[in-house]
């Protein structure tokens, strides 16, 4: 289960190739902030890198969106670079790089993280976060908090004074620390552990309109009750079949 908080409540390089032609203007740039501390066990590590790895795999890939992601713990180690999305072979890039992910291990250093995908972002020249038509965000998840020197909050603040619109969280678990989030209708989801990481991680990426928004699962019937319904279809087809006769 996962839970959303408001930004009031939580308060309290690879570049496609030029001559690749781009049908739409980037709209939406986003900066992932992935945790690798050592907080998190290797089984969890893997459950979060493979709910990346499926969600993106989903993204458009007409131009309109530009990916980076980066990888936290003592230091920082990039994912992948921030990159427009303009064909099929870049998400198949940007999937494949997190695959290929190998847990850092160490300490817990948000602020650094935050810090480097504001410079990232703000410094593209496939686009511009100061343009109205352009949304910055960056997008945090974490199972813990700041462990080293350096402040998050004061990190997220200056992002947003940069030109990112939002500095959002997905926390995991009672121990992480959300409360760094910035900018306007800026939000933190909450899971209650990595085996709900990918579902929240679906409603987030939704809510910044980086995906689509993510139908509810079918539910499965319990066997009994599919048993009931085959019967009664049964006795429906032969009580009509005898009055046709």
């Amino acid at each position: 289960m996962f839970y959303r908080l408001s930004a009031a409540l939580a308060a309290a390089f690879f570049v496609a190739p030029s001559h690749q032609a781009i049908a739409a203007p980037v709209t939406s740039a986003i900066f992932l902030a992935v945790d690798g501390s050592g907080s998190i066990s290797s089984s969890e590590f893997a459950l979060q890198i493979q709910a990346y790895e499926t969600l993106l795999g989903g993204l458009p890939s007409d131009g309109s969106i530009a990916v980076g992601a980066v990888q936290f713990a003592s230091s920082n180690s990039v994912i992948y670079p921030l990159t427009v999305i303009d064909s099929a072979a870049a998400v198949t890039a940007l999937t494949d790089s997190f695959a290929t992910t190998s847990q850092l291990g160490g300490n817990t250093d948000i602020a650094g993280a935050i810090d480097y995908s504001a410079a990232e972002l703000t410094s593209s020249t496939d686009f511009s976060c100061s343009e109205m038509d352009v949304t910055c965000l960056i997008d945090v998840s974490t199972d813990g908090f700041q462990t080293v020197s350096g402040d998050p909050d004061a990190a997220a603040i200056a992002a947003v004074a940069s030109g990112v619109a939002q500095v959002n969280c997905l926390g995991v678990g009672s121990g992480a620390n959300c409360g760094f989030i910035a900018g306007t209708d800026s939000f933190a989801i909450l899971a209650d552990s990595f085996d709900d990481f990918e579902m929240a991680l679906a409603t987030k990426l939704a809510d910044e309109g980086i995906l689509p928004p993510n139908p509810m699962p079918a539910v499965p019937l319990p066997a009994p009750v599919m048993l009931l319904g085959a019967g009664v279809m049964g006795l429906f087809g032969l009580r009509f079949g005898r009055r046709k006769a």
